[in-house]
């Protein structure tokens, strides 16, 4: 499962482009922000039965930064702006 935020452009566009609704039987897209996805206030977890990770443009992680740990920055030409590829934290135990 592969989340994006709310918005159009890239990555967000090129996301579902390549793994939208019926593009890939082994990874699937959805929107993830917090204007979707609706967290009880004081939950610092996300229970989701596959691995999640989110794709951002920058450091914009579209209000869920309390949810998603970083794995890896791909930087632009320019060497400042980046995507970034997150994974949604696990449960403490």
């Amino acid at each position: 499962m592969v989340g994006v935020r709310l918005d159009s452009g890239n990555p967000e566009s090129a996301i579902f482009a390549y793994y939208g609704p019926n593009k890939n039987k082994n990874i699937q897209a959805i929107y993830f922000d917090e204007r979707v996805i609706e967290v009880p206030e004081g939950l610092d977890y996300i229970n989701f039965p596959i691995p999640f990770y989110f794709i951002s443009r920058g450091g914009n992680l579209a209000g869920m930064e309390t949810y998603l740990s970083e794995v890896k920055r791909f930087y632009k030409p320019n060497g400042k702006d980046f995507i970034g590829v997150y994974k949604l934290k696990e449960a403490q135990k």
